[in-house]
Parts: C-alpha cells; sequence; structure tokens
C-alpha cells in the first residue's frame, strides 16, 4: 500500500467520525502522545468545529483496564500500540468502528482484522519506524483532513521527544525558519532544543494529580510555540511541575557512573526517585553511552519499572523487554531503540543476573 493512500484512508476516517460518539485513546504521560493527541482533536475542532466527546490517556499494552463504552461508535488510537490488546480491540470492533495511528513495534496488522492501522512499516520504508513519531503520523493524517500548517509545531515536539530529528531535518527547519522564537536553540535536532523543552513540558504533569489531563488541555490550548516557552497561564503550573522534576533528574545523572552497576557493554542503574523519570533518565545516560545497553530500574511496590535503551539498536531494547518480560512475568516492549516493562519485584535479582549474564560480558 502506498504512502498516499494508507495516510487518506486515516483521513477519510476522520472525516467520517461524529464527534459526539467518538473517542480518542493516547499514550499517556508521553511528550509524543500528547503532540498526537492535540494535534487530532484540534484538527477535529477545525473540520467539525467540535472536540471529540472522549479523550482517554493510556499506558501501552494495558487497555485490558480501559472503559470505553459501547456509545462510542468510533475509536481512534494515537501514539499507542493498540495491536498489543488484541482481545480489547475485537470486542469494542462489535460496536464501533477503530483506527490505531501508531509507530511501535507492529504486534498484528490489525487491517487483516478490519481494524484500519496506520503504522510506517505498513506504508513506506524510508523512514525507522521509531522515528516516525506518534505525533508527525498524525500531523500527516490530519494535514489531508483539513488546512493544520499551524499545529507543525507541536508534531516537531513528538520528533524531538521520540529522538527523531536527524530523520526530519527538512520538516524541522521548516519549523525553525517559521516561528522566530525558537531561534534560540543551539541543537535544533534534540532534546536541548526549545522544541525538546516544550516536550518535557507536555511530560511534566504525568505523575500529579489531574497533570496529564492539564497537560493535554495546554498542548491544544497554545497558538503558537512561545506560548510554551513563556510558561502563561495554566502552561505556569507545568513549568513549576517541571523544574522540580529537571531536578531531580539531574541528581541521578549527574556523576552516574559511581551510582550504576556499568559493565563492558550494559548499564544497569536502580533509582529511586519522587517522581516518574525512569524515562529521560535512560535517555540522557544512553546518548553519553550509544553503543552500550542501559537499563534503569524502579522498585514501585510490588513491581519495578523497567526502562531499555541502546541507541544504536545493536541490541533490540523492544525484543529484549519482550523476552524479559516473558520470562519474569511481567510486560514490555517499545522500540529497537527504546523500551520499558514492568516486572514482579520477586524476580528482580533473576532479572538482573540475567541481563549481566547476558549482555554485561
Amino acid at each position: 500500500m502506498t504512502t498516499i493512500t494508507m495516510l487518506n484512508e486515516g483521513a477519510d476516517f476522520i472525516k467520517n467520525c461524529k464527534p459526539k460518539k467518538t473517542a480518542v485513546v493516547y499514550h499517556r504521560g508521553c511528550g509524543d502522545g500528547i503532540s498526537a493527541a492535540a494535534v487530532l482533536i484540534k484538527t477535529f475542532e477545525r473540520h467539525f468545529n467540535e472536540r471529540p466527546a472522549k479523550i482517554i490517556y493510556a499506558n501501552p499494552g494495558r487497555l485490558d483496564i480501559v472503559r470505553i463504552p459501547s456509545y462510542y461508535e468510533y475509536i481512534i488510537f494515537v501514539d499507542l500500540a493498540a495491536d498489543q490488546n488484541v482481545k480489547e480491540l475485537s470486542q469494542w470492533s462489535e460496536n464501533a468502528k477503530i483506527a490505531i495511528f501508531d509507530h511501535h513495534k507492529i504486534n498484528q496488522d490489525m487491517n487483516k482484522h478490519g481494524i484500519l492501522h496506520v503504522h510506517p512499516d505498513i506504508f513506506q520504508k524510508k523512514i525507522e519506524s521509531s522515528r516516525y513519531c506518534g505525533a508527525k503520523l498524525t500531523y500527516d493524517i490530519c494535514s489531508l483532513v483539513a488546512d493544520i500548517s499551524d499545529f507543525d509545531w507541536i508534531a516537531g515536539v513528538g520528533i524531538i521527544n521520540d529522538v527523531g530529528g536527524s530523520a526530519w531535518k527538512k520538516f524541522l527547519e521548516g519549523i525553525y525558519l517559521k516561528y522566530p522564537e525558537l531561534k534560540q536553540s543551539k541543537k535544533k535536532y534534540d532534546f536541548s532544543s526549545q522544541l525538546g523543552e516544550i516536550a518535557s513540558l507536555f511530560s511534566a504533569g504525568k505523575d500529579r494529580a489531574g497533570g496529564e489531563r492539564l497537560a493535554l488541555e495546554v498542548a491544544i490550548g497554545a497558538e503558537s510555540p512561545k506560548d510554551l516557552i513563556d510558561c502563561t497561564g495554566k502552561a505556569a503550573l507545568l513549568g513549576k511541575y517541571k523544574k522540580q522534576r529537571e531536578a531531580e533528574i539531574s541528581s541521578y545523572t549527574t556523576d552516574w557512573k559511581s551510582k550504576a552497576e556499568v559493565y563492558n557493554n550494559l548499564v544497569i542503574y536502580e533509582i529511586h526517585p519522587k517522581y516518574e523519570i525512569v524515562s529521560p533518565i535512560s535517555t540522557i545516560i544512553s546518548m553519553q553511552e550509544k553503543k552500550k545497553t542501559v537499563v534503569i530500574l524502579r522498585v514501585d511496590g510490588d513491581y519495578v519499572k523497567v526502562s531499555y535503551r541502546n541507541q544504536t539498536a545493536t541490541i533490540d531494547c523492544n525484543k529484549l523487554a519482550m523476552q524479559l518480560s516473558e520470562l519474569f512475568g511481567g510486560t514490555g516492549g517499545g522500540h529497537p531503540q527504546a523500551a520499558g516493562g514492568i516486572i514482579p519485584v520477586k524476580n528482580l535479582d533473576a532479572f538482573r543476573k540475567k541481563l549481566i549474564d547476558s549482555l554485561g560480558k
């Protein structure tokens, strides 16, 4: 299937939706997921003059705990590997038409099951799917629904959040030329850019009561990057959260080598943070140690949250997360360069030994 054909199918799905009977489900706490949801919702507002009636955030692989009443006739998943939950999709598809706009590693091509599954690996090979982020994919689809060229910077935030800058330099250059407030960025294609600062802002509310919905409202309400760079209005509270998170991130990433277990090609780092910062810490350290596999651990009650990174993908983090999760009674998955998972805390010692035996020698 060609790129334009698949993107047009996604656009047609949106055009045929009835906003009052549409539910949108997005990747919670993720700068890319929030950006993708914001692009989609703003497109609904522009095309239909109203938002989708129900907006839900969800964790990857945990659609089993998501409740979508049969009232909703249209369900759109953005930046969420809904194909990991075939049982739930099959149940919802009995009453609703479903579309998935996602770029995570494919578990199943849901087009074969009568569900529209728009995924970069299905319609193109030029750009690695992990770099063709959810926000850019959603933007490309929505651009065929309405003129949303003024939302391009939101897609740019998603690109930077998912370390896709090198794959979308031309698109990002257009954004930097268009918005002078972004010109202070020293490095335009990574998290040190001002788009990266906005990505961090979007993620800042994930571990605060009401913070998740606040982040999405801020993303939807912003008319330009300047609104978020200045952190005015509702964004001011997110800005406060962001500073607190960044202070804790810095405490764990400064002199991390003296605190972590460092092996030949492996870094294991167990942390005990107040905030949900496992993912950014693993990204920061992996950018410094691009040839190593970085595994960050956080004990959370009876479970351990695990973040995997390997920037060169010499070790496929998605496969690693899935294999170890299955072996130790948890769940996991993601991208070749970046993945996450959860395992029972009772299996932590065995999990650590397996990692060292497999990757640390």
